[in-house]
């Protein structure tokens, strides 16, 4: 949008250039006055459920509204039941149980093992095993391809991912091409490619199921771990746990287009689509990342008091989870909330916020931007940049036909 005069803001061409410039001045300073529209997150923690022996992975089943949640140092799987948050069943497992994922076509629930080469089925409806899968190795992690009804379990020291059928829990062939070191893994809906890091080769591979072959390796930062995906526009995000920031990866060129920097050692990961941020858990420090999906920003920490481990996702009531299982051994409970419109008046001494219940989302905010022409030295025209808000600052460039003591405005909606 062109810069404008603003009428009734030019400075009388009687004025001296200092008594124009001291009316310029003052004009600045209440221009700085103005509010300005921002967004502010409200996120916060709601409760905790309170475990032992460590928690990590969990799956939630809409189904009958229960959590499940792994525990590596007993090797079961423990039933919350989340009307009530009290544990209401015990499940046996192979030997540290590591990733969880629940296929809603058969009500079974898939529990992968770090220190044993079987992954558990759970039937939901029982709460019991009914029998394990030999796979190739130890498999931190597994995913669910709901199109075709398979299950993709990785592999810490097998340069294979397994693939399991489950229709009838049988083994299918290995997809080869990755090495071993396999971690997170991730199922792409977008583009119905999956998504597994390649923890000891700081890369990402991309699967094709149709053929079960490795069609892609992407380069990221330090030691991959988690994976997550946008389901709204197939965006991949990858934590990089040596490096403490997260990859996105836009899927229809399988390239980095960002790297966000989160907390220390970031692993777990979820998408949330009911407000399309994407939720960060970092097990070396104190507290979730939460990454906003539409910039890929970084817009709130929200503080734990322990390190988190891995998240989930209530679909019936919007609540995450997120396990701090080192000494805490709690699960957290995460209400996401909509961002608000706050008022925010920047003067040169202080700042005040004050939030409102309304949703940014909601609103459309002017903006407005001013060009002052505070002289001219020789055949240069000093030009100062005020946008509300923010610095002001000089510009090189001028509107034509640019006269001093003339104050410019930019009108703009965001």
């Amino acid at each position: 949008m062109p810069w404008v005069g603003c009428e009734g803001s030019i400075v009388g061409r009687s004025k001296s250039f200092h008594a124009r410039l001291a009316l310029l001045i003052l004009l600045a300073l209440l221009i700085a006055a103005t509010p300005v529209i921002a967004s502010v997150r409200a996120d916060t923690v709601t409760g905790t459920i309170n475990l032992s022996n460590g928690p990590l992975a969990m799956a939630f089943d809409p189904s009958n509204g229960d959590l499940y949640v792994t525990f590596p140092s007993s090797n079961m799987v423990s039933v919350i039941q989340t009307s009530t948050n009290t544990i209401v069943a015990n499940i046996s497992t192979p030997a540290s149980p590591n990733g969880i994922v629940l296929d809603q076509n058969n009500g079974e629930l898939y529990v992968s093992s770090f220190d044993s080469n079987k992954v558990e089925v759970i039937q939901t409806s029982t709460n019991t095993a009914v029998t394990n899968v030999t796979i190739a190795g130890e498999s931190p992690d597994i995913a669910y391809d709901p199109s075709n009804g398979y299950l993709y379990a990785t592999g810490w020291n097998a340069s294979e991912i397994s693939v399991i059928d489950g229709s009838n829990n049988s083994v299918l062939s290995p997809v080869k091409g990755v090495q071993a070191g396999t971690y997170g893994v991730a199922y792409n809906p977008v583009n119905g490619e999956i998504y597994t890091a390649n923890y000891g080769y700081d890369t990402v591979a991309v699967i094709q199921p149709s053929t079960n072959t490795v069609v892609a390796n992407i380069s990221v930062a330090g030691d991959p771990a988690g994976v997550a995906v946008d389901t709204s526009n197939g965006q991949v995000f990858v934590t990089n746990s040596i490096s403490d920031n997260v990859s996105i990866i836009q899927a229809s060129t399988n390239t980095v287009v960002a790297n966000v920097t989160v907390g220390q050692e970031p692993s777990g990961m979820l998408f949330d689509p009911n407000d399309g941020d994407v939720y960060v858990a970092n097990t070396d420090s104190q507290g979730i990342s939460v990454i906003q999906g539409s910039t890929d920003k970084l817009v709130q920490t929200i503080s734990t008091v322990e390190f988190t481990w891995r998240l989930a996702l209530n679909s019936q009531t919007g609540v995450i989870y997120a396990s701090c299982g080192q000494t805490a051994n709690q699960i957290y409970e995460v209400m996401p909330g909509e961002a608000t419109s706050s008022t925010t008046t920047t003067t040169t001494s202080s700042t005040t916020t004050t939030t409102t219940s309304s949703p940014s989302s909601s609103h459309t905010a002017l903006s407005m931007s001013y060009l002052i022409v505070v002289g001219t030295a020789g055949s240069a025209i000093l030009i100062v940049l005020f946008v509300p808000g923010r610095r002001t600052r000089p510009l090189s460039k001028t509107p034509s036909g640019s006269n001093p003591g003339r104050i410019y405005c930019n009108f703009g909606f965001n």
